[in-house]
């Protein structure tokens, strides 16, 4: 009986899991993906070289025009091919090669919030379910066949996106495991029903991260939290000067305040800030500028967190993901 064959594009620590269960399987097991990925670091070793140093294969390749089963020493009819954070964009052309045989992992309830940074999108909405989603790959965003899904609950502890990254990780490898384990070389699809579709673009904490002092304080304490640790952080102006906000709280308890008030800081205890915003209060504990020098001790009662509106306009502006990250639209 021939060896069955896997083939992961992305190279972090979902499909670094699910390669490590199958190479102990019995799985001829690839990771593919660019040197970007391949050369980030899980507790001080790089992807690479932990997939190589128990047997998993890597292939590095730059373009996606260059992906090719070839490439991948792989058999576009038997290997089993899954994307779990591909740094690639496969198009038609791309996807022809594999035989349309290439499964995609998503994590919402599809066809709902199609897109991508999702779980800043989920802090934002308040939205506490989690979804693990295998679809199969089309050229459109998200918008292949249905394979297999399993719901779940982000538990209460999750308030940040590294929260809801270490939840996601783990539900989302055993999710995949089972598929593989359970494989039979068969893929049976179910249509999503475009009716019921929505698609919420990619963010990035330096465009979108902007505070609006017009929100009510629980939009905004989302809002931080949403471009809180992994991403860069949530950015407002004091004295004029861009300022990093993490680690924010927001309760109703020191009274009404007039919208003239919002962004006023009232009271710095040392370990954090009391903000005045509409309909409560913010506090900060952690608020650094661009270098990381700590402004706390900076801030005296009295002075004001405001953004201009030109900060404002760039949350307008659409990031889409490019060979380089995520990059402006329109903008080289």
């Amino acid at each position: 009986m021939a060896q069955k064959a896997l083939v992961l594009f992305g190279a972090a620590q979902i499909p670094l899991g699910i390669a490590t269960w199958a190479v102990e399987n019995g799985w001829d097991t690839t990771i593919a993906a660019n040197s970007a990925q391949m050369g980030k670091k899980i507790k001080g070793v790089t992807i690479k070289d932990a997939a190589e140093s128990i047997g998993i294969k890597t292939v590095t390749i730059e373009k996606a025009a260059d992906v090719t089963p070839q490439a991948l020493s792989a058999d576009a009819e038997t290997t089993l091919f899954i994307s779990a954070g591909s740094p690639w964009i496969f198009n038609e052309v791309i996807l022809e090669r594999f035989k349309h045989r290439v499964v995609n992992l998503h994590g919402t309830r599809l066809p709902k919030d199609r897109g991508g940074t999702l779980f800043s999108w989920q802090i934002l909405t308040g939205q506490k379910t989690g979804m693990c989603l295998l679809h199969q790959m089309t050229a459109g965003i998200d918008d292949g066949p249905i394979l297999t899904y399993e719901e779940f609950i982000y538990p209460a502890h999750c308030r940040l996106p590294k929260d809801y990254v270490e939840v996601y990780e783990q539900k989302n490898t055993e999710f995949i495991i089972n598929f593989v384990a359970n494989y039979n070389g068969q893929i049976t699809p179910q249509i999503q029903p475009e009716y019921l579709s929505t698609y919420w673009p990619r963010l990035r904490a330096d465009v979108h991260g902007w505070i609006n002092w017009d929100w009510d304080f629980v939009e905004i304490e989302r809002q931080i939290c949403a471009f809180d640790e992994p991403y860069g952080g949530a950015r407002c102006r004091f004295q004029n000067k861009m300022v990093i906000v993490r680690d924010a709280w927001g309760q109703s308890t020191d009274g009404y305040t007039h919208p003239f008030q919002h962004g006023l800081v009232y009271r710095n205890n040392g370990k954090w800030i009391s903000v005045a915003a509409k309909g409560g209060e913010l506090l900060i504990c952690s608020i650094k500028d661009e270098e990381g020098n700590d402004m706390m001790p900076l801030i005296k009662p009295g002075d004001r967190l405001f953004t201009h509106p030109d900060d404002l306009m760039e949350t307008k502006k659409r990031v889409v993901k490019s060979a380089k990250g995520l990059a402006v639209q329109g903008e080289k």
